[in-house]
């Protein structure tokens, strides 16, 4: 016999299984998982920036950051490898700039391209198709990119919804 259940939210009735678990009398909770997940985009879309404030303190506390330790512990060959196989282009620029710089036929200078700050820097590729036009871009300035790269994509895509 199947039990089932009356969504509080949508007013369907649905297996138990369409039902997040609960520590409750019914042991679970009374919105299906559907109407849950609805719920909580919409608060996200409505509240985005207090999300995002939330996200960020949240990612500080100490348990979170000792298990980002252990999890990047965990990354091994097998993602690596599932990453340069999704990414073949991209993997293939990198491995030419790191060839190049080691044959001593690319330099990488000492200070940041924006800033112009002596720090560490990273090579960002615009276009990697073309692996040996690099900028080279200090962590902060390298981010501060892909954000800026981000928002453009996220603009076209914007308007070619409209």
């Amino acid at each position: 016999m199947s039990h089932t259940l009356i969504c509080k939210t949508c007013g369907e009735e649905k297996p138990l299984d369409a039902f997040y678990r609960q520590r409750t009398i019914l042991g679970r909770h009374r919105s299906c998982v559907e109407c849950v997940k609805a719920r909580v985009r919409k608060y996200r879309a409505e509240n985005i920036e207090r999300v995002r404030d939330y996200d960020r303190q949240r990612g500080q506390l100490p348990e979170r950051k000792a298990a980002n330790r252990i999890r990047a512990k965990g990354r091994n060959d097998a993602s690596r490898k599932h990453w340069a196989e999704r990414n073949k282009e991209r993997r293939t620029a990198h491995i030419t700039v790191n060839n190049a710089l080691k044959k001593g036929r690319l330099v990488r200078p000492k200070t940041c391209e924006r800033c112009g700050q002596e720090k560490r820097l990273h090579g960002h590729h615009e276009d990697y198709s073309k692996p040996m036009v690099v900028n080279w871009l200090c962590h902060d300035c390298h981010g501060e990119r892909h954000r800026e790269i981000n928002a453009e994509r996220r603009e076209a895509l914007k308007m070619a919804a409209e």
